[in-house]
């Protein structure tokens, strides 16, 4: 899923991996996207934050891993302030609601 957004929006791609061992957890469509920080905007700070978004069988984000951490920690902390805030459809195994990571790109250009 791809979606692309002002230069001091929402981060402007969005980038979803699909897993096709179980059914995917899906985002909710009321999530908000990371915000562009103006500062960081300003100074032209760009780059991909690569994350793994933990959802236990509730949909609740759990955790999430930055890997590797962008150097541009403004750019990492606003993708950490909107993902922990999501909530999630959780993946399903065998019908069943089940814990997984969510692999998810975010391209701040």
């Amino acid at each position: 899923m791809w979606l692309r957004g002002a230069a001091l929006g929402p981060a402007g791609l969005i980038k979803n991996n699909e897993n096709n061992r179980i059914r995917q957890a899906t985002s909710n469509s009321g999530n908000m996207l990371p915000s562009y920080p103006t500062a960081a905007a300003l100074r032209h700070e760009r780059g991909t934050v690569h994350t793994r978004i933990h959802i236990d069988a509730s949909g609740n984000v759990t955790g999430l891993d930055i890997v590797p951490p962008l150097t541009f920690a403004s750019l990492n902390q606003a993708v950490r302030q909107a993902v922990l805030t999501w909530r999630f459809t959780p993946a399903e195994s065998g019908g069943k609601p089940v814990a997984s990571v969510f692999p998810l790109d975010f391209v701040f250009e």
